[in-house]
């Protein structure tokens, strides 16, 4: 059996246009007139995205702590990078480092051992880390997750959330965190 490739590409974004057109008419958003805007996607309380933060006594804690910040992804203190792993439900830690390529999307293009996460910002502190990425695959999505790495029985995932508002460094981080401006994410988030 052949096929047409390009037919099939079309057909297919056809497809995805259509469910993102109606996805804006079920949620009451209009399209421009100029098309498709990823800024229609955003979820905010209002329109029903549960935002999230950590518990008063977590908030806090991240509040006074001064995190160092990292940079390269494999500099995470070991527990840290076996806590992340552990979440995300993989045998390994694999996040590749700010500018370096990671797999975007769900469209498999080149080498694919390419990691599916790429780091934003993350720090670390000698008993919390936190680590702020981005998830490639259908839509690319920002995450945040904060791991305790200080207790004997190994790390623990502490919070975790999704969206943000791009913060610059990790104090505006913290407080986005502790200031409810991410969504609850859940068991696919991460």
């Amino acid at each position: 059996m052949s096929f047409n490739r390009r037919k099939v590409g079309a057909l297919a974004g056809a497809q995805f246009l259509i469910m993102i057109s109606l996805s804006s008419v079920a949620r009451g958003q209009a399209q421009s007139s100029s098309g498709f805007h990823a800024g229609n996607f955003r979820l905010s309380p209002s329109q029903g995205a549960s935002t999230s933060q950590p518990s008063t006594e977590e908030s806090t804690k991240l509040r006074a702590s001064v995190f160092a910040p990292v940079n390269d992804a494999m500099s995470f203190p070991d527990a840290c990078k076996k806590g992340f792993a552990k979440q995300l439900g993989e045998r390994s830690f694999e996040l590749a480092n700010p500018g370096q390529p990671y797999q975007a999307t769900d469209v498999i293009t080149q080498n694919p051992r390419l990691p599916w996460r790429r780091l934003i910002l993350g720090g670390s502190t000698p008993d919390r880390c936190i680590i702020y990425y981005e998830k490639g695959g259908f839509t690319t999505t920002r995450v945040v997750v904060v791991i305790d790495i200080s207790k004997a029985s190994g790390p623990a995932f502490v919070w975790g959330g999704v969206g943000g508002d791009a913060p610059h460094d990790l104090v505006s981080l913290v407080s986005q965190i502790t200031d409810a401006k991410f969504q609850r994410g859940g068991a696919y988030s991460w």
